[in-house]
């Protein structure tokens, strides 16, 4: 059974049990949870099939999280658990876009499709790892792709990781590379940019 505290945020997030935790931001006071990501994009015969996005939650949540769920003798998820984690998890995120915002040309792509949900630990940390599918294959050379990540509402303060926060898979016969910003026509809370990538090919 959930208690009530995990109803209220599931809601609107995940399966929060409410640790309170510190994070670079001016607003560090409100954020649940810190989420660091990175998107890894998926190319087929120098197209965009779409995306690989990887969150890793800050220790707190991580282990707060985890005491709902059986984890192995070395502290990982097991096949059975990350099932359950994901069958509890994605309806929720699925109703806020995975706080995941797609623009192609300018135009929002809406919610996108998701699939090979998995969670994972690593050094006591929870991470969550998917695909995001674009509805048709993107010529990166001749159409802008944008992507931004983040929660509008706060609960959770999402931050591209320091360490290759873009990478790139299947990747041949283009070259490409990933132009990060705050988009700060997009500001939300007060004074708190997303940060944008802008896919840039030749």
């Amino acid at each position: 059974m959930w208690s009530v505290c995990e109803k209220c945020l599931a809601a609107r997030l995940l399966l929060a049990a409410g640790a309170l935790v510190g994070w670079n931001s001016p607003a560090a006071a409100h954020p649940d949870i810190a989420i660091e990501d990175r998107v890894t994009f998926i190319f087929r015969d120098a197209r965009v099939t779409g995306f690989e996005e990887t969150w890793t939650f800050d220790p707190g949540y991580s282990q707060s999280f985890l005491t709902d769920y059986a984890t192995e003798r070395d502290g990982s998820i097991s096949a059975a658990a990350s099932k359950l984690i994901a069958e509890r998890i994605q309806p929720n995120l699925s109703e806020v876009r995975y706080f995941t915002f797609v623009r192609l040309d300018g135009r929002d792509l809406g919610n996108l499709p998701v699939r090979d949900f998995v969670a994972t630990t690593s050094g006591g940390r929870l991470s969550f790892i998917f695909t995001v599918d674009l509805p048709a294959l993107v010529d990166p050379l001749r159409q802008t792709l944008k992507l931004e990540i983040y929660d509008h509402d706060y609960y959770a303060a999402m931050q591209l990781m320091d360490e290759e926060p873009v990478r790139f898979r299947n990747m041949t016969g283009i070259a490409c590379e990933a132009r990060i910003r705050e988009d700060v026509e997009n500001a939300y809370f007060g004074d708190i940019y997303p940060e944008e990538i802008t896919l840039s090919c030749r």
